[in-house]
């Protein structure tokens, strides 16, 4: 259920571009008008025979990555559509979120307090798999760097920089 981090980083992107907090403010609420649609996707994939009664309440829960879980299920022929399915769906990936972020907030805290050794590794650790993660590109393995050495076509020296098919010039 970690939803908004796409987001987090368009709302960071646009904002340290410059762009107006209102300009802002509009592109995510277009971004998040997504999940108006998740619900009926699902109804329209299950046909009118569906029973809707209880429909918002496990819309509360009905994230990306649920309607995803939900549809491809279904899709499969893996289970029917059913609002005990959907609040079990939906009530599993939020006690997972709850769940993961209270062990996170205890071990982040308390755990960690009586090994200060591990503490300072996972403060190195963690920032540098991050770093890996990004610099690593997705499909071909390659990392990120200084594309070229130099040679006469001049793109080693201009600080090309590619990831994901995506290019900056340093």
């Amino acid at each position: 259920m970690e939803e908004g981090q796409g987001e987090h980083r368009l709302a960071l992107a646009l904002i340290s571009s410059g762009a107006p907090l209102l300009v802002a403010a509009f592109t995510l609420v277009a971004m998040n008008l997504r999940h108006l649609l998740y619900g009926p996707a699902l109804i329209k994939r299950v046909g009118k025979a569906a029973s809707t009664r209880h429909a918002w309440a496990w819309a509360f829960g009905l994230t990306d990555e649920v309607f995803g879980a939900a549809l491809g299920a279904m899709a499969r022929g893996r289970v029917g559509y059913s609002e005990p399915f959907m609040f079990g769906l939906t009530g599993g990936a939020y006690a997972a979120w709850l769940s993961g972020t209270a062990l996170g907030a205890y071990a982040g805290g308390a755990a960690l307090a009586n090994w200060p050794v591990l503490a300072a590794a996972l403060g190195f650790m963690l920032p540098a798999l991050f770093l890996a993660l990004l610099l690593v590109d997705p499909v071909t393995g390659a990392i990120a760097g200084d594309c070229g050495g130099g040679g006469s076509d001049g793109a080693g020296d201009a600080g090309v920089v590619g990831y994901g098919g995506e290019f900056w010039r340093g």
